[in-house]
């Protein structure tokens, strides 16, 4: 359901690109220290456009949310997500990415997917008169739903 989380988050995004493009005038970078080169790499490679509400925090945003619901996420993968994703968040803002209301739009998209998504879930658990739980749940129907996944298979 993260997949479909994103994406639903992504469509109101791109929506708001089309009809409400935003662009952001950053400042030269004339420093030849490592940090600096640093900044003008990050500035070459992402232009100054698409800004609301930012695909980075987004994605963070979802994934940091979401890592509970990951059973079989490698430890180190649930161990790094809760710090590189808010260092993704911040880093987007020292670096002049972003403005704080590009993070707090992101949020909310994302929040508008996860929530949809979980809604969505819920339906299809109970049009199909299945346990809503996830997980090795059995269900009323000696159906099984796999875990971190939207199928089943019957017994």
């Amino acid at each position: 359901y993260i997949f479909g989380a994103e994406i639903l988050a992504k469509i109101p995004s791109m929506i708001i690109f089309l009809l409400v493009p935003t662009t952001m005038v950053r400042a030269e970078i004339t420093g030849t220290d490592i940090f600096s080169l640093f900044v003008k790499m990050v500035y070459f490679m992402d232009e100054p456009n698409t800004l609301f509400p930012s695909f980075h925090v987004l994605e963070s945003y979802i994934l940091l949310r979401t890592l509970p619901l990951l059973k079989k996420a490698p430890r180190w993968y649930k161990k790094m997500t809760p710090i590189v994703s808010p260092l993704v968040i911040f880093s987007i803002l020292f670096v002049k990415q972003h403005l704080v209301v590009d993070i707090l739009g992101a949020i909310a998209v994302s929040e508008f997917g996860l929530l949809t998504m979980k809604i969505a879930f819920k339906l299809w658990a109970k049009r199909r008169n299945i346990s809503a739980k996830s997980g090795n749940t059995k269900l009323r129907a000696n159906v099984k739903i796999k875990p971190n996944s939207l199928s089943c298979e019957t017994e």
